[in-house]
């Protein structure tokens, strides 16, 4: 076997990837390998980070989760394919590496910690509907969260003057007002509450190739930030939509599904969405989160765009969003009117209006990344905000109207905080008898 040259790559990690060397290529293999080591700044191993491996050409990848000596091994590559590697972990920056062959020889990465969040040692929390049992140390302790049917839940994220998340309020730096009246909070958490979340990925045909590949390293970041008592839907949609998973806690079987994705066919946005809030009856935690995932304009939905907003504003899911689109459509659809042409019909809704609607009504965000912008990072920006918003619950006192819309403002103020900004959904539709 003719024998080449080979270097090392030493991956440093702080807000961009340094590469301070080169790869180490093995040629004349049937199959190849990546394999090396993740450890933190100070060369302690990091066990658990998942290491995605993508084939840059084909729509294909492979991952793995290092091990307790922070190695891990992905197997069964081809030797003469460039592959991209994707090293995440819940609390430390991400590691990105493209334009990478296979070799037996490892590879080295260090991962930073993420200090981008405001977090202090959060104060005591209003005991819950069912009180917390104690777990041994170093494990979280198993947590119940019952609402009772009149009570509104509120999934709540504050931020500061500079956009950083603010996770060490109590109780006592909240108001929370329903059509302009103040309310009683009955039940107020943080940090170790668990979430329903279903994962909305559009696998149309426009999808094919690279995009669905990001889409898939993306939604398994997402995973890889999911705490062990969350629960994870895996939905797909096309021209139809299909249930891949239903709620589930075993991560692993959610990400074999990612896998399992192809792309084919039209989309049909709207029906997608009335599924995924449908799902939620099944949910085995009253956290209800969609993040959505889509490339264009609804096209093959046979809901309306009215229909899906009434059922929207009369649930009480948060809606996260990222809308990737080809450079044409991202410049016609940038200019965030109502209607991306005229005349003023469905038809012709601006989908980016449509998906920052949807999330500025339930109180979540949308994302819209720059062509070729990896995706991994907005997944991963998604499930963090997630698991350091407040819970808030509150039985409302203000009069009740069949099919009114009742509007929710909620307030926060600390003396060590200037100036707060707070999100959550703007109200919700009462359709009781």
């Amino acid at each position: 076997m003719k024998s080449i040259q080979k270097s090392f790559f030493f991956l440093t990690v702080s807000a961009a990837l340094t590469l301070l060397a080169s790869f180490p290529m093995t040629l004349g293999q049937r199959e190849a390998e990546v394999s090396g080591v993740v450890t933190d700044q100070d060369g302690k191993p990091i066990a658990g980070a998942l290491v995605g491996v993508l084939d840059q050409l084909a729509a294909g990848m492979k991952d793995a989760k290092t091990d307790a000596a922070g190695k891990f091994r992905v197997t069964g590559l081809n030797g003469g394919a460039m592959y991209r590697v994707v090293v995440t972990k819940y609390g430390y920056d991400q590691a990105t590496l493209a334009d990478m062959k296979a070799s037996a020889q490892e590879i080295r990465v260090q991962l930073k910690r993420d200090e981008k969040v405001v977090s202090r040692p959060a104060p005591a929390a209003a005991a819950p509907s069912e009180p917390d049992a104690k777990a041994p140390e170093g494990e979280e302790p198993a947590f119940t969260l019952s609402i009772a049917v009149e009570e509104v839940l509120l999934n709540i994220s504050v931020e500061d003057a500079s956009g950083r998340r603010i996770t060490d309020l109590a109780k006592e730096d909240f108001q929370i007002y329903q059509d302009g009246v103040a309310q009683e909070i009955k039940y107020f958490g943080h940090e170790n509450v668990p979430i329903s979340v279903v994962l909305l990925i559009d696998t149309s045909g426009s999808m094919e190739g690279s995009p669905l590949v990001e889409a898939k390293v993306a939604a398994l970041a997402f995973l890889n930030e999911s705490r062990p008592r969350d629960a994870v839907s895996l939905v797909s949609f096309n021209d139809k939509v299909e249930v891949i998973r239903p709620f589930t806690s075993e991560m692993l079987k959610i990400r074999t599904g990612v896998h399992s994705l192809a792309s084919r066919g039209g989309t049909a946005l709207y029906d997608a969405l009335s599924k995924a809030v449908d799902l939620m009856e099944t949910a085995p935690h009253p956290r209800h989160v969609i993040v959505l995932l889509s490339d264009g304009k609804d096209e093959d939905s046979r809901a309306k765009f009215a229909a899906i907003d009434k059922k929207i504003q009369a649930s009480d899911v948060v809606l996260f969003s990222i809308g990737e689109y080809a450079e044409l459509d991202r410049k016609l659809f940038m200019s965030g009117k109502k209607h991306y042409k005229l005349p003023e019909l469905d038809v012709n809704l601006n989908p980016i209006w449509v998906l920052r609607y949807f999330a500025d009504l339930s109180g979540g965000r949308a994302y819209f990344p720059k062509l070729g912008e990896a995706l991994e990072p907005f997944f991963s920006r998604i499930a963090r905000e997630l698991h350091q918003q407040y819970v808030v619950t509150y039985q409302p006192t203000a009069t009740r109207v069949k099919d009114r819309f009742h509007t929710i403002e909620v307030r926060a103020k600390s003396s060590r905080y200037p100036s707060l900004k707070v999100r959550t959904r703007k109200g919700y539709l009462d359709s009781t008898p």
